[in-house]
C-alpha cells in the first residue's frame, strides 16, 4: 500500500499543472497563484509523514513549513511576473 504522503505529493503535483495549463489556456494569472497557494495550505493544514526513522515531530515540521512557502511562492508569483 503506497503511503499517505505520496499520495499527497501526487496530488499537489496534479494541482499544479492543471491549474499552470489552465492558465496557459485561458490567460488569467490568477490560476497559477491558486494551484501554488491550494498546494501550500494542503501541506499546512494536513501534514503527513514519510516512512523514515525521524520522529513525527520533526517531520510534522517540515511538511508545515514547505506549505508555507508554497503558499508565500504562489502569491509572489503574481507580483513577479505580471
Amino acid at each position: 500500500m503506497r503511503s499517505e504522503f505520496v499520495k499527497q505529493l501526487n496530488l499537489s503535483v496534479i494541482i499544479v499543472l492543471i491549474c499552470s495549463v489552465l492558465n496557459t489556456l485561458c490567460k488569467h494569472w490568477i490560476l497559477s497563484s491558486i494551484g501554488f497557494c491550494t498546494c501550500g495550505m494542503l501541506w499546512f493544514i494536513h501534514p503527513v509523514k514519510m516512512n523514515d526513522i525521524r520522529s513525527e515531530e520533526s517531520q510534522f515540521k517540515e511538511c508545515r513549513i514547505a506549505g508555507v512557502i508554497l503558499f508565500i511562492l504562489g502569491v509572489m508569483l503574481r507580483a513577479r511576473f505580471y
